[in-house]
């Protein structure tokens, strides 16, 4: 008689379940916002900045630091602002990935606990808690996106229609 295999699930067949596996599907999932952020902040500020700082003899590294960095620093900003407040919500992907370790992430341990529909009154402010900082966490990023960008407030109508390709 053969002896028994223990089964293991794994994302890929290096990599079991737990947080390897979580950092990588949130990774994965999330890694869309900043790139369409960031995609529509270059395509608002055009080459003509790039072309100024060479013609002005800046190497490509100094164009892409000193030129570039700043400039992006507000869309980097928003895009981690959106991502944090997304990725701390998150259940379904942690909760799919997640394994029997002992570092369960909270959204997963609020759900667990949850017996006839209240958990009693420490998940429930808990819960709120969550909440509240996803809340603050987005009113912080909008408060620094409009720092940051102060003094940019140009023409939305030409940024969005050089966004959608018309301009």
């Amino acid at each position: 008689m053969a002896a028994a295999r223990s089964a293991t699930t794994k994302l890929f067949k290096p990599i079991g379940l737990g947080t390897l596996a979580e950092v990588l599907a949130l990774v994965t999932w999330n890694v869309s916002w900043p790139a369409l952020i960031v995609q529509a902040r270059l395509v608002t500020l055009g080459r003509q900045y790039e072309e100024a700082a060479a013609d002005l003899g800046a190497a490509p590294w100094q164009v892409a630091y000193r030129v570039l960095w700043p400039l992006l620093r507000p869309a980097i900003f928003a895009s981690a602002v959106l991502v944090f407040s997304g990725v701390i919500d998150d259940f379904v992907l942690v909760d799919l990935l997640s394994s029997n370790s002992g570092n369960t992430p909270m959204s997963v341990y609020i759900y667990s606990q949850q017996r006839g529909g209240n958990g009693g009154p420490a998940l429930n402010a808990l819960g709120t808690i969550m909440l509240v900082m996803s809340f603050v966490i987005a009113i912080i990023g909008y408060i620094g996106y409009r720092f940051l960008t102060r003094g940019e407030r140009g023409n939305r109508i030409e940024a969005l229609t050089t966004i959608a390709g018309e301009g």
